[in-house]
């Protein structure tokens, strides 16, 4: 039996050991002569493109002086990302990269905000859409349909309303609720799925930018901000089609804030939204009974 993989590195664990090295003046090289290691595994480790042994960063704690009474907690998140991964489909597929990298930080972050003009978020897909949506870009429907069963993985990250790991709030141009990824009936369960997570959880927030909104900074791409617990720093991702990670710079951390902001402005409110949702949903029941009469009346 192959063993699975190992959980992702953290996001906190890797700024912190930054953070500590930076305030201790310590070079990457001198960090690297004690780990004997290259000066690149300590950026890796830096980045979490490299998950730490405890011994290593135990090293590192001492080379950096840090008190002992903060010791404990940096490596209980040390010995907290040495855990194993559940089997599973979701840790099976052929997912890329950059699909596996969103998902393991969504898992680490504490807020994020998402936008698109015309695809749902992925953690609020139901399998149905997330397989119509994979299957536009794989030509294997097997593999779409594992990559879709990947992402139902990452509702979990928002999914609980009495624990909630992630603050989401979404905002989606009126044209995802007409765009008709899957169909008709695909499209009824997406937003019928969509209208009860947004009533149920108070810690998710679905809000539309209507059509008479105009133009904004974030118009024509699928941007999703991340933050995270201190000191690590926030994340942009481009996820349509394929995730890709944008610039980290903080200039470009603020522009995307800023246009989120504006975005926000342009919004209707979530009590509006979810009437929309309403109206769209109806008006979806209504057109498939329609044609379904329509077909009965044919076979007569």
């Amino acid at each position: 039996m192959a063993t699975p993989p190992p959980s992702p590195p953290s996001a906190e664990l890797a700024a912190l050991l930054k953070q500590l090295r930076v305030r201790a003046d310590v070079a990457r090289h001198q960090a690297a002569e004690i780990l004997g290691c290259t000066p690149s595994k300590i950026g890796d480790l830096e980045t979490a493109r490299s998950r730490p042994k405890p011994a290593e960063v135990e090293a590192l704690l001492n080379l950096y002086d840090v008190p002992m009474d903060r010791r404990a907690s940096i490596l209980a998140l040390v010995r907290r990302g040495t855990g194993r991964r559940s089997r599973g489909a979701a840790n099976e597929v052929e997912a890329s990269p950059q699909l596996r990298r969103t998902a393991e930080l969504e898992g680490q972050a504490v807020a994020a905000f998402y936008y698109s003009g015309e695809v749902i978020a992925p953690p609020l897909q139901v399998l149905s859409y997330a397989e119509a949506l994979f299957a536009c870009s794989e030509s294997q429907p097997d593999r779409a349909r594992r990559l879709a069963n990947f992402q139902m993985t990452r509702r979990a990250h928002i999914d609980a309303a009495d624990q909630p790991s992630l603050r989401y709030l979404c905002f989606l141009g009126e044209a995802a609720l007409h765009v008709g990824i899957g169909g008709p009936a695909t499209m009824l369960e997406q937003l019928t799925c969509l209208r009860a997570l947004s009533v149920r959880l108070s810690h998710l927030e679905v809000r539309l930018v209507p059509f008479s909104a105009g133009s904004h900074p974030l118009l024509g791409g699928t941007t999703t901000l991340y933050l995270f617990k201190q000191p690590a720093p926030p994340r942009v991702i481009s996820e349509a089609p394929e995730p890709q990670f944008a610039d980290r710079r903080a200039g470009s951390i603020k522009q995307t804030l800023t246009s989120f902001d504006q975005l926000d402005a342009k919004a209707i409110g979530r009590t509006e939204t979810v009437n929309r949702l309403d109206e769209r949903i109806h008006n979806l029941r209504s057109n498939i009974r329609t044609v379904k009469n329509s077909a009965s009346l044919l076979k007569k």
